[in-house]
């Protein structure tokens, strides 16, 4: 779900990158104000970074080691990646 949730943001601030870039806000018809150019870059910027943490934290593989048995005695352990 995390990297869902990553994905989206990190649409949502490339999509407010391009908009905030003045020829195709011109091109828009000027959605964002010249006054607000700055604030919807920096946010655009930080739902870029966020977006990139939560995909980048959610892709990394769990190992976990299970015991193997023989008999009631441990021989050994088994690593196993969980998604």
């Amino acid at each position: 779900m995390n990297k869902f949730i990553g994905y989206i943001l990190s649409f949502v601030g490339v999509i407010g990158l391009a908009v905030t870039y003045e020829p195709v806000n011109k091109a828009l018809g000027n959605i964002i104000a010249s006054s607000l150019i700055m604030t919807a870059t920096i946010v655009s910027v930080a739902l870029l970074i966020i977006g990139i943490v939560l995909i980048s934290k959610s892709s990394e593989k769990k190992i976990e080691e299970v015991p193997i048995y023989h008999g009631k005695d441990i021989v050994g352990f088994r690593r196993i990646h969980k998604k």
